[in-house]
């Protein structure tokens, strides 16, 4: 329990440092919120690794001092730990996810986060970071991914398309063959990058939770809901 609060208090600081009081505010409540009642509906989506040809080089942003790492374990974040900044401090929960089997793609500049994404290969790695009850085929060579963040002094770099390819070569090299994601049914940022990244829709989700009570729903997309196709190649 002390613990727990301790890591409670470590993430309240850095959100408070890192996006303001106003920020920490905002999330509290909508923690609270999210406790009691849930209500929302996502789009899901697919890219297939099989037939991609994929280069992460190409959207390499032109900042000095960008490294990555991917992150299996709490041990490697400790070693990771003394060089750059402690990314665990940004969620209660993040020494748990890399506990579960959760791998984190972590950008740095210079010494800071700039930019976090997670990825699951098991049911229980997805639970930690992903409480949408979408289905994903582990067993088939599947994956699914969330929890991404940008910093919001590193945001516009193209810190989250760069991390996108990065994440889908290393998937590629460990034998996924495609990866699942849901987005918000309101997010048409999020909605449009997903498809300029290739992700088709394939369903839409229907969420309700109230307080311990669930009830997940996927159902066929209308054609008005399905993913546009790319625009023509000039």
């Amino acid at each position: 329990m002390i613990h727990r609060l301790t890591m409670l208090y470590r993430t309240m600081k850095t959100i408070s440092r890192i996006e303001g009081f106003p920020a920490l505010f905002r999330r509290g409540l909508a923690f609270l919120a999210d406790y009691i009642f849930v209500y929302k509906t996502y789009y899901l989506s697919e890219l297939s690794l099989e037939s991609e040809g994929l280069d992460a080089s190409d959207f390499v942003p032109d900042i000095p001092d960008l490294t990555y790492h991917f992150v299996t374990s709490n041990e490697q974040t400790d070693e990771l730990a003394t060089q750059f900044e402690d990314f665990r401090s940004y969620h209660i929960n993040d020494r748990q996810r890399l506990d579960k089997g959760a791998i984190a793609l972590c950008l740095f500049i210079r010494r800071e986060l700039a930019h976090i994404t997670w990825m699951a290969t098991t049911e229980s790695a997805k639970k930690t970071f992903n409480d949408i009850p979408y289905r994903v085929n582990f067993d088939k060579k599947e994956a699914c991914a969330g929890g991404e963040r940008t910093i919001p002094k590193y945001r516009r770099m193209g810190l989250s398309t760069n991390s996108a390819y990065k994440k889908c070569q290393f998937l590629m090299e460990r034998g996924i063959t495609l990866i699942r994601a849901a987005r918000d049914t309101n997010n048409l940022t999020a909605q449009r990058a997903f498809e300029n990244r290739g992700y088709i829709r394939y369903a839409k989700g229907r969420h309700l939770r109230i307080l311990w009570w669930k009830s997940w729903k996927e159902m066929p997309l209308k054609p008005d809901e399905e993913t546009p196709p790319p625009p023509p190649k000039l």
